[in-house]
């Protein structure tokens, strides 16, 4: 029974990353957004000696600077195993801001649904790309899907709506306005109109993110819409995965083993922290960091896939007084066989065998 006593233990045991700090394209700040599954990161970082802010991509190699449609800023939030990149930009003049998909660090305006701005959150691996648009006369907004540079109304639960995430088979994550304007809530699309996922008991919720197994991660308003808590989608169904010792919780992107990230207010609620949930657990990812990081103040940001299926983290935190982009990479448990071996077990097993 000690052998097995120690597997389960190791099985167990919280997960631990390295950290990687990303840098910037000469200024003060660097925020990681989304990550594909090589690791490549995507996000913003300001320039030398200016507040403006450029979409970057962090290759594994030097930063690159993904530039903007004419404006002064721009954001990359999400990107796609061939390093495609979907995010939003200023205009030339500044007059407004549209969405846009980087292709070999290109910028293509994607346009909008006939109003003034539009947005992308999120990018799969055929380039589809969602988020949401202003429609004609700027009278609303809706979630929206580009297939090419060609803009498509996903419509709504009866009011206004968004898109944040798109999984392989092009099902899109996002919430939507009920009719009336007031409450709105959770809905996935999945080729036809929205389908409503309700709430954890409150009225409101949000989907950002959605794995290949149609899971969602989101948050919802408990009964009593006092606070809301980090859920995750399965089957249509919510559920409620707490919080850090807080009051509230909302839960950003999720990964293909349904590993959610996002942030949880600490006790006292006057903290927040990021958040993995894993294996029933959540925990607080500082608490997760290898001793000698530098890191601190770690966050992961409300747009994008910032958790990929190998358990990567696309982050922020403090290093030497400056919010740097992070990439944080889970130290590789031991193999089965080290584990048996540590567990006294293999021998065993192999005299029990003969």
């Amino acid at each position: 029974m000690g052998g097995l006593t120690f597997l389960s233990a190791l099985a167990q045991a919280a997960p631990q990353y390295t950290v990687t700090d990303l840098g910037t394209l000469g200024g003060v700040t660097s925020l990681g957004f989304g990550l594909n599954g090589a690791g490549q990161v995507t996000g913003y970082s300001t320039l030398t000696g200016s507040s403006a802010r450029h979409a970057v991509l962090w290759p594994g190699g030097p930063i690159v600077d993904l530039g903007t449609l004419g404006g002064t800023d721009s954001i990359g939030y999400d990107i796609n195993t061939y390093g495609q990149v979907a995010g939003h930009s200023q205009t030339a003049g500044i007059s407004a801001t549209h969405a846009v998909r980087w292709t070999n660090n290109v910028p293509a305006d994607l346009g909008t649904l006939g109003g003034t701005k539009s947005e992308a959150y999120g990018i799969n691996d055929a380039g589809l790309v969602v988020g949401y648009s202003d429609v004609t006369g700027n009278t609303g907004f809706r979630a929206t899907l580009w297939t090419g540079n060609t803009p498509t109304d996903l419509g709504t639960l009866g009011g206004n709506s968004s898109a944040f995430g798109v999984n392989s088979a092009g099902h899109v994550a996002g919430y939507s306005f009920l009719t009336g304007g007031v409450f709105f809530h959770a809905a996935v699309w999945m080729g036809a109109g929205p389908v409503d996922l309700g709430a954890l008991g409150g009225d409101f919720s949000v989907a950002y993110g959605i794995n290949d197994f149609g899971q969602v991660a989101g948050y919802g308003y408990v009964a009593g819409n006092t606070m809301q808590h980090a859920a995750r989608w399965s089957g249509g169904v919510p559920l409620d995965l707490g919080t850090l010792g807080g009051g509230a919780s909302e839960g950003y992107a999720i990964n293909g083993a349904g590993d959610v990230v996002g942030l949880s207010y600490l006790a006292g609620d006057s903290v927040q922290h990021a958040f993995l949930y894993t294996g029933g657990t959540m925990y607080d990812l500082n608490d997760l960091l290898l001793p000698g990081s530098g890191v601190s103040d770690v966050k992961v940001t409300v747009r994008g896939g910032s958790i990929n299926d190998l358990g990567q983290i696309a982050a922020y935190g403090t290093i030497a007084g400056q919010t740097h982009a992070l990439l944080l990479s889970p130290v590789p448990e031991p193999g089965s066989v080290a584990l048996l071996l540590g567990a006294g077990l293999l021998v065993g097993l192999r005299r029990r065998r003969d």
